[in-house]
């Protein structure tokens, strides 16, 4: 699939997902062409929210990505987003339902999506968090257009039965992790 064919995949996928309300984009920021503040230029993932509601003083949807002024720690910042470096898209008030684009995945994540079955293209996904328990990516959530980075890569733990890529037993003080659901046909 074209860089084009992608870029006006997830074009349409945004704007659908801004009709909806707030829309968390995940993307690498160290990809060529992003603009984002210095401090997380480095990270292999960035989120960032968007809504229609939250007024931006600047939000531009075209053909190349995203240009949006957003708040940092209360300072604005216009930022660039390419769609190459968009590679996940999820609604964070709709169990994180969006998608992702295997093509766009950072290197470090690409063998988890893989392991997943996400290969090629778009794939609706899903991230269920565990009942009674409270992930640790709903504590402190950014609020309108404010940025988290996402913390330095860990290992993922796969579920029910997978193999896990960490080796020894789980440290019980560790919050239990939301997993991330392929959604199928």
């Amino acid at each position: 699939m074209t860089n084009e064919v992608l870029g006006q995949q997830k074009r349409r996928q945004l704007l659908q997902m801004l009709d909806r309300g707030l829309v968390m984009l995940h993307l690498d920021p160290r990809e060529p062409g992003v603009s984002v503040p210095p401090q997380f230029a480095g990270e292999p993932v960035l989120r960032l929210n968007l809504a229609y509601g939250f007024n931006l003083p600047a939000l531009d949807i075209d053909a190349q990505g995203v240009f949006a002024v957003l708040s940092f720690s209360g300072q604005n910042f216009g930022c660039t987003l390419p769609w190459d470096a968009i590679f996940a898209m999820t609604a964070p008030h709709d169990n994180h339902e969006g998608m992702v684009w295997a093509e766009s995945v950072p290197q470090e994540l690409a063998p988890y999506f893989q392991s997943l079955g996400v290969r090629r293209g778009a794939m609706p996904v899903s991230l269920r968090v565990e009942r009674g328990v409270r992930a640790v990516e709903e504590e402190g959530e950014p609020g309108p257009g404010e940025a988290e980075a996402a913390p330095p890569p860990r290992p993922f733990q796969v579920h029910d039965g997978g193999r896990a890529d960490d080796a020894g037993p789980r440290d019980p003080r560790d919050p239990t992790r939301p997993k991330l659901t392929v959604v199928g046909d």
